[in-house]
């Protein structure tokens, strides 16, 4: 009795507690599950359009990055065979070659000694080529090479333009000028053998590239001594002076001032007076005087070419110009032309 007793208030009790679901987790653990059913429970009881779920993240793909390493190309090379290949040598020096390749490429050379003076041999060299240039021409190359220097020819190798008659003309009068001379020469040396042979000692005298040009080569390597030296300025209104003089009768002095000093830029011009003079190889005295203004350089010595005079008709004709009233039917002819005859002055033969 007591038994049952017993059973029916365990029942009574079980049944009276709120109903909990089984954990597989620790005591510990499971007083922490209550919390999260309560709001699962309270999430269930809301509306239906609450219950949304939460905003998932956009993901963006991100920006392709450039490759800045450099791109290496790989080309293939195409090997060019050598069709034929001929080489001959011989024991006095001579010797021919000959090459021909698969991209028509064609050489050949042949080279000898020749004597051209005593124990003296130049290599002559003699040969040609050709081959295909990218616009399908095929281009063809014979040259030369000894003593005379390197000679080429093609077709394809400009040429100079040719010679004027006029100045063809001049040419030729120079040439028979100089074939004149040398007559003339030959016939006093045949005539006169001791003037012709103090003659040729004074041209030797001369010859830059005889005795002459050696001994002067030779002196100049010994310092020229400075005589006297003397300079003055530049001074703040622009004017100056110097002068000097050396061991080999060298004489030089300049002076300049400024025109229209204070007058402002434009006006202000810088002028410069001077001379000079030495002694040239065959003892000539050569003196100069210049002035350099805004008119330019203007040397003057009796050593410099002078124009020839003019013709009396042509003086004439301007002096008839001068003559003549100004016109207006055009800028250009209100100009009068200004002519001054320049004396003439012939030239000194050294």
């Amino acid at each position: 009795m007591k038994l049952l007793v017993v059973i029916c208030a365990v029942l009574s009790l079980a049944a009276a507690l709120p109903q909990r679901r089984l954990s597989l987790k620790p005591e510990a653990e499971a007083d922490d599950q209550q919390p999260a059913e309560q709001n699962y429970n309270n999430y269930q009881q809301q509306a239906p359009e609450f219950r949304q779920p939460p905003p998932q993240q956009e993901y963006r793909q991100a920006k392709a990055i450039d490759d800045f390493r450099p791109k290496v190309s790989l080309e293939t090379t195409t090997f060019i065979p050598i069709i034929r290949f001929d080489k001959e040598q011989g024991t006095d020096g001579s010797y021919k070659t000959a090459y021909e390749t698969g991209n028509n490429i064609h050489a050949s050379e042949e080279g000898f000694l020749r004597a051209v003076g005593e124990d003296q041999n130049a290599l002559v060299q003699q040969g040609s080529y050709s081959y295909t240039a990218p616009d399908g021409q095929v281009i063809t190359v014979e040259y030369t090479a000894d003593e005379f220097g390197f000679r080429v020819k093609g077709d394809h190798i400009p040429t100079p333009p040719p010679v004027s008659p006029e100045i063809q003309k001049g040419l030729d009068l120079i040439y028979a000028g100089i074939k004149a001379n040398a007559e003339r020469d030959a016939l006093e040396a045949k005539n006169n053998p001791e003037g012709a042979a103090r003659q040729q000692e004074d041209r030797a005298a001369l010859d830059y590239k005889a005795v002459a040009y050696t001994t002067v080569e030779a002196q100049s390597t010994a310092p020229i001594p400075i005589i006297r030296y003397e300079s003055e300025g530049p001074n703040v209104d622009g004017s100056y002076k110097w002068l000097y003089e050396t061991g080999n009768e060298i004489n030089a002095e300049e002076s300049g001032y400024v025109k229209n000093f204070g007058q402002g830029e434009g006006k202000e011009i810088q002028t410069a007076e001077g001379k000079f003079s030495y002694k040239a190889p065959d003892g000539t005295l050569i003196a100069l005087t210049y002035i350099a203004d805004e008119n330019g350089f203007q040397p003057q010595g009796d050593h410099l070419p002078t124009p020839p005079p003019i013709p009396e008709a042509i003086q004439k004709a301007l002096d008839y110009l001068k003559t003549l009233p100004p016109s207006n039917e055009g800028a250009s002819s209100n100009i009068k032309p200004q002519y001054q005859a320049a004396p003439f002055k012939a030239r000194p033969r050294f």
